[in-house]
């Protein structure tokens, strides 16, 4: 397991700042080190549940980026890596704290590597239905129970 946090700064530039990296102890950004554990969380939960060593079964990195861009509201997977807004600060708080929301983007990358299918249509829609299941799965895991939160989305 390899787990790279960077801080885009509130900018819109991947991947930013690196912040912490596997081994490096705790940072004075508890953003940062959240993401760093949920992260750790995430690739237990396929390791333990589905035998996966991280998203391609290759022992790839686990890279994220919080504090991207300003005031943004959403979390995404690029293809290479995660990133994770700070949310819009009234509706939406920080997605990078967030164990469900980290593990469906984890998601995207195991489905990217395994399945193939394409981001558009109904393979998309497929795509993003199996992050919500697996993010959720994941959270329980996490939790070691299921809950009325469990399946409650971000």
């Amino acid at each position: 397991l390899t787990r790279i946090v960077y801080d885009s700064g509130n900018r819109s530039i991947l991947p930013g700042t690196m912040s912490r990296s596997e081994w490096d102890p705790p940072t004075p950004d508890a953003v940062v080190n959240t993401q760093y554990d949920l992260l750790g969380s995430t690739y237990a939960c396929f390791q333990s549940l589905f035998g996966r060593d991280s998203f391609d079964s290759r022992d790839a990195s686990l890279v994220s980026s919080v504090h991207y861009g300003s005031r943004v509201a959403n979390a995404a997977w690029t293809g290479s890596q995660m990133f994770f807004g700070d949310g819009d600060g009234a509706r939406y708080g920080n997605f990078a704290t967030s164990m469900d929301v980290t593990a469906h983007e984890m998601t995207h990358a195991v489905t990217q590597y395994s399945a193939g299918l394409v981001y558009s249509g109904e393979s998309g829609g497929m795509n993003e239905s199996m992050s919500d299941v697996f993010g959720n799965v994941c959270e329980a895991f996490r939790a070691g129970r299921i809950d009325g939160n469990t399946w409650l989305v971000g």
